[in-house]
């Protein structure tokens, strides 16, 4: 009796808790209060040790929209993307401007060329530049005179000298030649006469009205000069010799002057001669 009241007593005792039992709720109790990593994706929560979800197998750190994962040194590339865009972006403006805007170099605008009308109402006939010929002057080496006097030689026409001058020997001078000799052939571009400065010497004396030039193979060029004892400058056309010949033509007669009689001599001061001479020219290196 009494060993059957034991047994009803120890069926109706409440059983007890398992090793098992007693260790997986010691488990439970201690992750209870432990921190989690919920999954981005299904929201399952996982222990923070953990790489992937226990759910989903979805990667838990970094989450690719989360905050955390856009740390500072994650947006570097994204900073960097930014700025060379906008270098491109700036560049291209540039170069579009730069194409569209005229050059500035020089806005000189050139002028027009000097033209010449055809006189038929066509168009006009542009006229060539033509650059200045370099003049010198041009020295003879030698002069020979068919008359002169005895104190007033020919070489006195050469000496750049005024004060100093030729006569002829008392002919009146038509007819007289005065032959000028270079060392090379040179091109003459112009001749000048000079009268005797001294106002009554020169009015005293016959002087030349009419010349005759000759220069190389060219014809004879004839002269009208002045009567005046200022310089006169004659231009010729520019030819190569080595001798230039002037021929006396005509003159104007001496003058009475305060009771002297004219003298009855043909008077020069000087004769120089300007061109080009080819044989000074150095070449070019």
């Amino acid at each position: 009796m009494v060993e059957g009241q034991a047994g009803r007593e120890e069926r109706n005792a409440p059983p007890q808790a398992t090793s098992d039992n007693a260790s997986g709720s010691d488990a439970s109790a201690s992750t209870a209060g432990a921190p989690t990593l919920t999954c981005w994706q299904c929201g399952q929560p996982n222990d923070v040790s953990r790489d992937a979800c226990s759910r989903c197998a979805a990667r838990l750190r970094p989450r690719p929209s989360s905050p955390a994962g856009l740390a500072a040194g994650d947006r570097r590339p994204q900073v960097w993307l930014a700025v060379v865009v906008a270098v491109v972006v700036v560049g291209a403006w540039l170069v579009i401007l730069s194409d569209g805007e005229p050059e500035t170099q020089d806005q000189t605008p050139a002028e027009p060329a000097a033209t010449a009308s055809t006189g038929d109402g066509s168009d006009a006939v542009p006229i060539p530049t033509l650059l200045p010929v370099p003049v010198d002057r041009l020295f003879p080496v030698d002069i020979v005179a068919s008359s002169e006097s005895d104190d007033f030689h020919a070489s006195h026409l050469i000496d750049d000298d005024n004060a100093l001058y030729w006569t002829d020997a008392g002919g009146q001078g038509v007819g007289v030649t005065l032959t000028f000799t270079f060392a090379s052939p040179v091109v003459i571009t112009s001749i000048e006469l000079q009268n005797l400065i001294d106002e009554e010497a020169f009015r005293s004396r016959h002087r030349i009205r009419n010349l005759e030039v000759s220069t190389g193979d060219r014809l004879p060029r004839n002269l009208s000069v002045a009567d005046s004892n200022v310089a006169q400058v004659f231009e010729m056309d520019p030819t190569a010799a080595t001798t230039v010949v002037l021929r006396v033509l005509g003159t104007y007669p001496g003058e009475d002057r305060d009771g002297h009689p004219a003298h009855q001599e043909l008077a020069l001061a000087e004769v120089r001669f300007f061109g080009r001479d080819p044989g000074s020219v150095e070449p070019d290196a």
